[in-house]
């Protein structure tokens, strides 16, 4: 069971366009170092001919890779940590080019005053979401099982770091949607034909 998981996981982080080359190689040797820890735990326990050696073996599968607990969670929160920087930085190209779009408006003498206050809490947004997605690899990255059977909590804070860049990077998008809407010529009413 928890053999194929790793190898499932490390297809999805091998597939991810997103993941940077520091945190794919980081996170391979975290998969590849644990499946080999458990392949050698299989190995012993099939030679286990004592109990008590049985019975720390067992243990060992647990509390020294904590697979489910730390390992396969922190692999999920680093490529969406690197996704959802990915994404800032694609809201960083629109955010030109939208203030751009203002400022050409401005210059045709449309009224401006409401898209471009917007674009001021846009950017902090985007800034915002980057920043807690990006403190999310170095948080994690290190945790050995150890840190997880000390504290059951120790990914708490990478959770939520993750969670505030989803509303700010999601709070950006539709910010962007909306000054991009307010930029749209409005239509004209058209005169009515007379009788």
């Amino acid at each position: 069971m928890r053999l194929p998981a790793l190898r499932a996981a490390k297809a999805d982080l091998g597939s991810n366009q997103h993941v940077t080359a520091d945190d794919r190689s980081a996170l391979t040797t975290i998969i590849d170092d644990t499946a080999g820890r458990l392949q050698t735990l299989r190995d012993e326990i099939k030679a286990d001919t004592d109990i008590a050696a049985l019975r720390d073996h067992c243990r060992s599968i647990f509390e020294d890779n904590r697979v489910f607990a730390l390992v396969l969670p922190r692999t999920k929160m680093v490529i969406a940590a690197d996704t959802s920087v990915d994404a800032a930085g694609k809201l960083d190209e629109v955010a030109v080019k939208l203030e751009a779009a203002i400022a050409r408006a401005k210059a045709a003498g449309q009224d401006v005053t409401v898209p471009w206050p917007t674009s001021r809490p846009w950017r902090a947004k985007i800034a915002s979401g980057r920043a807690s997605a990006s403190s999310v690899p170095g948080a994690v990255l290190g945790l050995t099982p150890a840190d997880w059977n000390a504290n059951h909590q120790v990914l708490v804070p990478a959770r939520q770091s993750l969670q505030s860049a989803r509303t700010d990077l999601r709070a950006a998008r539709d910010l962007a949607i909306k000054i991009r809407n307010e930029l749209k010529p409005q239509p004209q009413p058209q005169p009515q034909p007379q009788v």
